[in-house]
C-alpha cells in the first residue's frame, strides 16, 4: 500500500444518450465532469439543447496509484449547465474497467492488463474500445441515460515523464444532406399538467466540433393538438 506507481489516466468520453430533459422543450445543456482521487473535477465542453450529446473528449489526469485493486474509483457525472444539477453518474473500477499499458520510447503501447491470450496480438488501436455505462443517482435503475466511454492507464517510468498527446476521438465525417419527412405526431399527453395547444417538432443534428444544426416544423393542431399533422 505504501508503494505507488506513476500513471497517466486517460478518460475517453464519446457521447451520452437518453438523458433526462430539464427544459420545457425536452432538452438540456449537458456536460460531463470527471472526479478522481481528490483532484478538482475536470469538465467537458457543454453540449446545448440535446438529450443525446456528443463530446469526443479525452480527460487526462496524472496520478500515483497503489496496486490497482486498492485504487479509488473514477466517477463520471452528467450535469445540466443551466442548473448545475447532477442528472446521474457512474463509477469506474480501474482494476477491471481500464486497459493498463506501458509506453515504449518510440511511443508504442504494450498492454500489461488485462493480459493478451496466447493467440492474441497487440491490437493496433489508438484508444480502448468504448462501452455504454448506465447512469444512477443513489441506486441502479433510479434514473435514465447512458454514457459511452473507455479508460486507460499508462504506466510512467518517472512521475515527470512526458507522454504524447492522446489521439483525437472525433470520427471522420463527410458532407451530406439529410432529408427529414415530418408527417405528424400521435398521442401527445399534457406536460406538467398543461394541455397541448400548438405543438411543433424540432430536430437537432450534431456536427463536428460540438456544433449543431436545427430544423423545426410548423405548428399544427390539425386534426387535434394531441394528434397533429405536419406533412412537411
Amino acid at each position: 500500500m505504501t508503494h505507488r506507481t506513476p500513471f497517466q489516466l486517460r478518460c475517453h468520453l464519446f457521447q451520452a444518450r437518453h438523458l433526462t430533459a430539464t427544459e420545457a422543450d425536452g432538452t438540456l445543456d449537458a456536460y460531463l465532469a470527471v472526479s478522481f482521487s481528490g483532484l478538482d473535477p475536470q469538465p467537458t465542453e457543454v453540449q446545448r439543447e440535446t438529450t443525446d450529446p456528443t463530446f469526443y473528449k479525452t480527460i487526462v489526469l496524472d496520478c500515483a496509484l497503489p496496486t490497482l485493486h486498492y485504487a479509488p474509483l473514477v466517477f463520471i457525472s452528467v450535469k445540466d449547465y443551466s442548473t448545475d444539477r447532477c442528472l446521474g453518474r457512474f463509477g469506474v473500477n480501474l482494476a477491471t474497467d481500464a486497459i493498463v499499458s506501458r509506453v515504449n520510447s518510440d511511443g508504442t503501447k504494450i498492454r500489461i492488463s488485462p493480459p493478451l491470450g496466447p493467440d492474441e496480438e497487440e491490437p493496433d488501436e489508438k484508444f480502448p474500445m468504448p462501452r455504454w455505462y448506465d447512469l444512477m443517482r443513489e441506486e441502479v435503475g433510479d434514473t435514465e441515460g447512458q454514457v459511452l466511454a473507455s479508460f486507460e492507464l499508462l504506466a510512467k517510468t518517472t512521475p515527470d515523464q512526458q507522454l504524447s498527446d492522446p489521439t483525437s476521438l472525433e470520427p471522420s465525417t463527410r458532407p451530406a444532406v439529410v432529408d427529414i419527412v415530418a408527417l405528424g405526431l400521435r398521442g401527445l399527453v399534457p406536460y406538467q399538467q398543461m394541455s397541448i395547444q400548438l405543438p411543433y417538432t424540432k430536430f437537432v443534428l450534431p456536427k463536428t466540433g460540438g456544433d449543431t444544426d436545427t430544423a423545426t416544423t410548423n405548428r399544427s393542431k390539425k386534426p387535434t393538438p394531441a394528434d397533429p399533422n405536419y406533412l412537411q
